[in-house]
């Protein structure tokens, strides 16, 4: 119980809004103080220990003026402060932390039934850019992720990968073949000992017909065996060109910041037979607080405005906005349908607006 207690207040604190009894500040919701446990409360580290031991702690479980909850001080007192004593040495504390910590996370009640193991796809797509050229065609780029993993199965000199894009209809059918990464051979490697080898893909889908789903293709070079993956069997990945996102006629204007906010200009395509529907920016602000390390997360929604500029179908729409620094944001129509580009970021965005 010490244990657990001092390695679980290494973090965190009480917040006078919710506990002004034990901090001894009046609750004011628009003025929170977190009283924290320790000093420093950026990491895991044995402050809760060492300043409890030396009489400097803060901590309002130790030190609040009503004795009866200082519930920290009788738990930490408990054994005559041996096992606090014995966490004064830092690698001991973590060591001690690291056991308990284990041992609530490994701890399943009787009742609970598990799932299988969760293992990692054996194939995985990333969408790069989906964006209208001037000409009124689409860029489609990306990435194919295979794991190679010994029992995989694969041998990543042994294996060669297509995408298969289908029309807007979901008719005709077009195969791009993806080429293997070159930088470390294209091997990459994961969690627990996971291994995989990256392709890259890039083409020219028509505007006229445009792209709804895609399939990837496994091929194995010297036996010419292939497999065919869709996502799971619903039939393939699912791709949306009614709204696209413009990365390089936007821009994340951080030559000129004033009063620490950074000028953001987004432009997007919507396809003619949805631009009457209002579409928005959604954009994340991180603002800074006092009763936490982690900023607070704010929502700014902000309409678009059509700029009246047409391309193959397309309409051009254009916001504007200002944050604080780098930050995601989503492009949103409404509608029933609700078609979305989502958790964009403004780190890959020129830095100069030409629009």
């Amino acid at each position: 119980m010490i244990t657990m207690v001092a390695c679980g207040h290494t973090l965190g604190g009480v917040h006078s809004v919710n506990s002004p009894e034990i901090v001894d500040i009046p609750a004011d919701p628009s003025n929170d103080t977190l009283v924290t446990f320790q000093k420093d409360v950026s990491k895991i580290n044995n402050g809760v220990v060492n300043e409890y031991l030396d009489g400097s702690t803060k901590n309002p479980l130790v030190v609040a003026s009503n004795d009866t909850f200082n519930a920290d001080k009788r738990v930490f007192s408990s054994d005559g402060n041996t096992t606090m004593t014995k966490m004064q040495d830092e690698k001991t504390f973590l060591n001690m932390c690291a056991d308990i910590f284990n041992r609530m996370i490994d701890t399943v009640p009787s009742n609970v039934q598990l799932s299988d193991v969760i293992e990692p796809y054996e194939v995985k797509p990333y969408i790069g850019r989906l964006l209208l050229t001037e000409g009124g065609d689409i860029t489609f780029t990306g990435s194919l992720r295979f794991r190679v993993t010994e029992g995989s199965g694969r041998n990543y000199n042994d294996i060669a990968a297509d995408l298969i894009y289908y029309d807007r209809d979901g008719a005709q059918e077009h195969v791009v073949t993806a080429v293997k990464e070159t930088y470390k051979l294209g091997l990459s490697i994961g969690l627990h000992g996971e291994s995989f080898i990256n392709f890259n893909f890039q083409t020219t889908v028509k505007g006229a017909t445009g792209i709804s789903k895609f399939t990837i293709r496994e091929t194995t070079p010297s036996t010419n065996e292939t497999v065919v993956y869709d996502n799971q069997g619903t039939g393939g990945y699912p791709v949306d060109d009614t709204v696209l996102y413009q990365l390089s006629d936007s821009c994340f204007d951080s030559d000129n910041i004033v009063d620490g906010m950074i000028p953001v200009s987004v432009i997007a395509m919507v396809r003619e037979d949805e631009a009457s529907k209002p579409l928005t920016l959604e954009v994340v602000h991180k603002r800074k607080r006092d009763v936490a390390v982690t900023p607070a997360l704010e929502w700014e929604t902000v309409n678009f405005e059509s700029t009246g500029v047409k391309n193959n179908g397309w309409v051009e729409f254009r916001t504007a906005t200002k944050v604080e620094g780098t930050t995601t944001f989503d492009i949103v129509l409404g509608g029933e349908r609700r078609p979305t580009v989502e958790f964009l970021k403004t780190g890959p965005m020129p830095r100069t607006c030409t629009k």
